[in-house]
């Protein structure tokens, strides 16, 4: 199983083991990448001859070293070897016998081993010599133009890392640029024991005056520097703002204390180390021309020990060893350059250390031996100085420039401020003053709004009240007809019976009115002559009352009238 890459790879090389065996749950296996990682840290395993190429396609810039096991790496390695980023390629099996024949037909195996630490040691040897061919270098040939004209033309990527560097070196660093830059590097190395712990002591230990001490030693701090300035990888170089200023200033506080004993002698230094084959040719035409390192450029006063580093690349494809012979006046030199055998992490090796970004003019003088080129170079380039001095001067001039807007910004920005503040208040002393009136109005809102409620809630008791009293009233008005009814019906009645016993009494009387209910019925009877009544009378009279009866009747479910 493959393990996930981080997206974003501080070193400049990448291992990939590939066997059908791995199994990240057993010990062995996890202390195998504990071994490799303390060489290098990042390890992508695979089980695959195909994940394998996938991961070596997927990685386009880092240099990168694959062990692969025997039974794999015959049929892995013939459709990788001719990789461009591939450097070197580690056969590791149990039976070192059985594949030695058929890998001494590829150049980029470096061997085939039984024991991972054998590996480890290889693997530490080839990191080196990937630092020493990852510095850049810069070619700029006046036969490119015909004319000396041509180095007023220098190469973007020259010319912005020289005023990147100016700018870089005129930042002021806070005190906790360190224990920034700690904690960047503990999240980019997570797992690694052996590199957390050097981490850990850097955070202790460093100060300004260890620079070169920290950058000559095989960790981190060189291994993240070095890709940074190889890529223009802004956002490490920033963070390292502080430890890249620190290794600049040492060097010339070492200059300027070993200067005076050189006497003014010119002596030699070599630098061996791979350079793509495209650049060869333009190396080799460059008589005259330019040649610049984009990195602190470290080489070495024995000539066979920068031989070592021009001729271990030979299994490198794209690749061919280039050794430089620089030819260095400490009367003219105007590169600061400092030999730090006294204080580098390696005491045993004599090396002259030159500033970051340093410029040499190539001479004419060109050996070139199988897959070796030697060039005689010095550091007479007065013309370079000057025009980098012209850009260097147009850089200040933009500066001041730009700081004086900054400052006029500053000062506007600062009178918006004012301006802004004030009219903030007046819109706060605004607002509340309106929240004051509003907070009024709602309290005398509500207060309106309870009177109001009260005028309603009285209004219904006092409609209610009405409405208690009008039904009283209905009933009063219905008991008092009620009683006067039957009043009326008692003295109807009473009448009636006065009526009958007159009429029995003496049938001839004269009834002048009988009143009922406010009704009076009005009649009478003559007496005959003999003053007798008839048979025929009676009837007629029995008859006149019982319709005299049934209109009583009648009007009892009449409202009350008065009948005359």
């Amino acid at each position: 199983m493959r393990r996930q890459r981080r997206q974003r790879m501080t070193e400049n090389y990448l291992v990939i083991w590939a066997d059908e065996n791995i199994d990240l749950a057993t010990e062995d296996c996890q202390n195998t990448l504990v071994q490799l990682r303390d060489v290098v840290n990042e390890v992508n395993t695979c089980t695959t001859a195909e994940e394998c190429i996938q991961n070596l396609q997927e990685n386009k810039e880092e240099t990168s070293f694959v062990i692969s096991s025997g039974a794999l790496g015959q049929h892995l390695v013939p459709d990788i070897h001719e990789m461009a980023k591939l450097a070197a390629i580690y056969i590791f099996c149990g039976n070192k016998q059985r594949h030695e024949a058929w890998t001494k037909n590829w150049v980029k195996i470096k061997g085939v081993h039984t024991t991972i630490k054998s590996i480890c040691k290889k693997l530490e040897i080839a990191v080196k010599q990937c630092n020493q061919d990852s510095v850049k270098v810069s070619i700029i040939s006046v036969n490119e133009a015909g004319s000396s004209d041509n180095l007023n033309q220098l190469e973007p990527s020259f010319m912005y890392t020289q005023i990147f560097k100016e700018i870089l070196l005129d930042m002021e660093h806070g005190q906790d640029a360190v224990q920034e830059l700690v904690t960047y590097c503990q999240e980019q190395y997570p797992g690694n024991k052996k590199e957390l712990k050097i981490i850990e002591e850097f955070r202790r230990n460093y100060n300004s005056t260890a620079a070169i001490w920290w950058y000559t030693r095989q960790c981190f701090t060189y291994n993240m520097l070095n890709k940074a300035l190889r890529t223009l990888d802004g956002d490490i170089i920033i963070r390292m703002g502080f430890f890249l200023c620190d290794v600049h200033r040492q060097i010339e506080q070492l200059h300027s204390k070993q200067v005076s004993g050189y006497h003014g002698k010119i002596f030699t230094v070599f630098r061996g180390q791979g350079q793509p084959k495209a650049d060869l040719e333009k190396l080799a035409n460059s008589k005259g021309g330019l040649i610049s390192f984009n990195n602190f450029l470290s080489t070495s006063k024995t000539r066979e020990v920068s031989l070592c580093f021009a001729e271990g690349i030979s299994g490198a494809t794209d690749m061919d060893g280039v050794l430089f012979i620089i030819t260095v006046d400490p009367s003219v030199s105007s590169t600061p350059f400092a030999s730090i055998r006294e204080i580098n992490w390696f005491h045993s090796m004599s090396s002259i250390f030159r500033r970051w970004k340093n410029r040499l003019h190539c001479s004419s003088k060109r050996y070139i031996h199988r897959s070796r080129s030697s060039i005689f170079v010095d550091n007479e380039f007065k013309t370079v100085n000057i025009t980098m001095d012209k850009l260097l001067n147009e850089n200040r001039i933009l500066k001041e420039r730009f700081d004086k807007l900054e400052e006029r910004c500053q000062q506007w920005i600062a009178d918006e401020q004012i301006y802004l503040l004030k009219r903030i208040q007046h819109l706060e002393d605004e607002n509340r003053r309106l929240n004051e009136n509003y907070q009024a109005y709602q309290k005398q809102s509500e207060k309106c709004i309870g009177s109001v409620t009260d005028l309603i809630i009285k209004t219904l008791f006092t409609q209610e009240e009405l409405r208690k009293q009008c039904t009283n009233l209905h009933h009063a008005i219905d008991t008092v007809q009620m009683r006067k009814n039957t009043q009326q019906n008692e003295s109807i009645i009473q009448s009636k019976r006065s009526i009958s016993c007159q009429l029995t009494s003496n049938p001839s009387v004269l009834i002048h009115g009988i009143i009922k209910k406010g009704l009076i019925f009005s009649f009478h009877f003559q007496n005959v002559e003999n003053r007798h009544t008839t048979n025929d009378q009676s009837t007629w009279f029995h008859q006149q009352l019982m319709i005299v009866e049934e209109n009583e009747q009648k009007t009892t479910n009449q409202p009350s009238r008065t009948y005359i």
